[in-house]
């Protein structure tokens, strides 16, 4: 038991705790003479530390822990109401038994910190941070821990719980992490991770950033977060988000942001050259009613080796936007759009969407922007606008329109880079409606031509509908002539 205000013995209560018998001098008269063996090596039934902040030192050779500490039973820090705790462990192993409480006591503050080449927590069991206080976990500057059966970040109502790994430490959890794991369903609890300076962090099965409650995930400066099973970002009735930036790598087999109808703000965003969010299987935004949401910028890339889904079900909104010439997402399809769903994808300043078999933008579905598609593009009903006032879409692939599809051209002058264009290396199937707006109050002159739509291989149908905007639609006129779809101005 290590309680900074009990000292019975009235010589101060120790801040440090030496293991290993170079120190023996070092040692304070409460802790036995057989701790000071050879090594530092010991064992006891349970671990408290109920109030203050308490270091335990062990023996260690070039970074090799020489000495440890074993509990059989539980460890737990601040466990009283009202009580602030904190343990460091340096230089050797702490070995943990059963289940470990940080911050389990009322209004308490509590936290565990493993810190140094050499320095290790092993924990067999389950790992709760704040129970119903503020509990944190830190691995940082080479230390390693080993969590054997989850962690969960915030429990009880009120309650929050934080992970930090840091400069080159490493956390492996072999179960499930839930940020924001709350057992209640208010939605009042919070769990949040910080994985920075080259850390790294493990998971074997799924981990939740947003359980029940509100959870956010900062991944930055090289660090890498992996989760062998799912990624789920709000799952709950909180605010979840999950950011990685400055060369961050994010990996799991499947990734979802927003579950169900009560979690309607729940963002990922990814920043910067080398910043990489890896997926094993599908990716969606936006399912069940929830709403989800996704930013690629500056370079970022996200590699899904099977299917993206914007919005899935009714009610459901998924969003994707990405900007700049090296920022990508690739995957195999891109549904846009599903069952009622609201979906928007946009590309700004040369952006990509790389596909191995189609973009498939769905009713509810839209797609606009100034960048590529790399793959096939097929609208099956939703509503595609090249340009953002006005631009280009490319297509390095074919174009497929169907009869309830919409696109959607601005133009607001003569030259090229003043009304939108759909560039197709591949074949043109045209159908479904097309908008024409002449914006900004531009007026046509007699006899000119605007070329809104070319194609490498050949044209094949033509739309069902025009609505034209902005001018009298009698003066306007379709063709087909040199590989492009045109409009024509009645001289």
């Amino acid at each position: 038991l290590f309680n900074g205000q009990f000292d019975p013995q009235g010589n101060g209560m120790p801040t440090t705790v030496y293991f290993g018998d170079y120190l023996v001098g070092a040692e304070p008269p409460t802790i036995p003479t057989s701790f000071t063996v050879p090594g530092g090596h010991a064992s006891i039934s349970r671990l408290r530390v109920e109030h203050g902040d308490f270091t335990f030192r062990f023996a260690s050779s070039s970074g090799t822990p020489q000495g440890s500490l074993t509990t059989a039973a539980q460890m737990v820090i601040a466990d009283i109401a009202n009580s602030t705790a904190s343990l460091t462990v340096r230089d050797g192993r702490l070995t943990t038994n059963f289940v470990t409480h940080i911050a389990s006591g009322s209004n308490s503050n509590g936290a565990i910190t493993v810190s140094g080449l050499g320095a290790e927590w092993i924990n067999s069991a389950y790992v709760d941070l704040g129970w119903v206080g503020q509990g944190t976990m830190r691995v940082l500057d080479g230390a390693q821990a080993h969590i054997g059966d989850g962690i969960g970040a915030g429990i009880r109502d009120g309650s929050s719980g934080r992970i930090e790994v840091a400069g080159g430490g490493q956390l492996r959890v072999d179960g499930a992490i839930s940020l924001g794991s709350g057992d209640e369903s208010t939605g009042n609890t919070h769990g949040s991770l910080l994985l920075e300076g080259s850390g790294s962090l493990v998971a074997t099965a799924n981990m939740y950033v947003g359980a029940t409650g509100a959870g956010n995930a900062v991944v930055r400066q090289g660090a890498t977060l992996r989760a062998d099973d799912l990624l789920r970002i709000g799952a709950s009735v909180g605010s979840c988000s999950l950011v990685a930036s400055n060369g961050a790598v994010v990996e799991a087999r499947e990734v979802s942001v927003g579950l169900n109808a009560a979690s309607r703000n729940n963002t990922v965003d990814l920043n910067g050259t080398g910043t990489l969010l890896r997926v094993g299987a599908n990716l969606s935004l936006g399912a069940n009613g929830s709403a989800g949401h996704l930013a690629v910028i500056n370079g970022a890339r996200v590699v899904v080796t099977g299917d993206t889904y914007l919005g899935i079900g009714g009610g459901s909104e998924g969003t994707v936007a990405i900007d700049g010439a090296n920022s990508a997402l690739l995957s195999r399809n891109v549904f846009v759009g599903q069952d009622g769903s609201t979906a928007i994808a946009t590309l700004r300043n040369g952006a990509q969407i790389q596909v191995t078999d189609s973009v498939r933008v769905r009713a509810g579905g839209s797609l606009s922007g100034n960048g590529v598609i790399i793959g096939n593009l097929v609208n099956e009903g939703g509503f595609i606008s090249p340009g953002l006032s006005p631009g280009l879409l490319s297509v390095q692939g074919s174009l497929e329109l169907w009869s309830s599809s919409v696109v959607h051209m601005e133009i607001g002058g003569s030259t090229p880079d003043l009304f939108d264009r759909l560039m197709i290396t591949g074949n043109a199937s045209l159908a479904g409606t097309l908008i024409l707006d002449f914006t900004g109050g531009f007026v046509p002159s007699p006899g000119s031509r605007f070329d809104i739509i070319s194609a490498g291989g050949t044209f094949s149908g033509n739309f069902n509908a025009f609505d034209i905007r902005g001018i009298d639609p009698s003066l306007v006129s379709v063709s087909n002539a040199g590989g492009s779809f045109g409009v024509n101005i009645v001289p």
